[in-house]
């Protein structure tokens, strides 16, 4: 376990491992709050503007893009 806290990289110009563990945990932070933000939006395209379930999935589709 404590290989994940090296602070020196194992080749020149690289990443040390500490540096990867908290750049992963910083994207998982912003993947939650993509994935929340996106999940409220969907509720509401359904359930209160009474879309079409298919026509939201295709507009979530084609804005990843």
């Amino acid at each position: 376990m404590f290989f994940l806290f090296d602070k020196k990289p194992k080749v020149e110009g690289g990443a040390s491992n500490r540096q990867i563990l908290s750049y992963s945990v910083g994207i998982t932070g912003q993947n939650m709050s993509y994935w929340y933000v996106a999940t409220w939006l969907r509720y509401f395209c359904v359930n209160l503007f009474h879309m079409d379930e298919m026509k939201v999935g295709t507009i979530f589709s084609l804005s990843y893009a």
